[in-house]
């Protein structure tokens, strides 16, 4: 078999569902021409003759194409249980949709000291009997 890689890529979540389907499909699909396959080697073994060399290159070539299905379904459950603990997570408090003004505004309610408050803070930290304790 040859090498496998791994990619990434998005679909909306309304065309998850049939993206996923699309999938399974195409492995039922694909079992389906190995059981037909899996007959014929089969129908060697019925014959007396199948210790051949045909025989093993039939089997072994039926093995790789149920390990490509099993990828394909390793996939699709990776999907599904992804989809899953996606679907069981709390919202987040900012959604990724809102956009950069939506979150700026945001960012601006809530309350966030300004450079002068930090340095005063810090320098009145620094200067607290206790700052020595954390600096040892």
């Amino acid at each position: 078999m040859g090498q496998r890689v791994n990619i990434q890529y998005s679909v909306d979540l309304e065309d998850l569902e049939g993206e996923v389907a699309r999938m399974v499909k195409r492995v039922a699909t694909s079992l389906d021409g190995l059981v037909q396959e899996l007959d014929q080697a089969a129908g060697l073994a019925g014959t007396g003759s199948c210790l051949t060399l045909r025989t093993l290159e039939e089997v072994a070539n039926i093995r790789q194409k149920m390990m490509k299905a099993d990828y394909a379904l390793i996939d699709v459950v990776n999907i599904i249980s992804s989809y899953i603990h996606y679907k069981s997570q709390p919202e987040e408090s900012i959604d990724a949709d809102l956009g950069v003004e939506a979150i700026k505004e945001k960012m601006q309610q809530a309350q966030v000291p300004d450079m002068e408050q930090l340095e005063s803070f810090i320098k009145d930290f620094k200067s607290s009997p206790d700052a020595d304790e954390v600096s040892d």
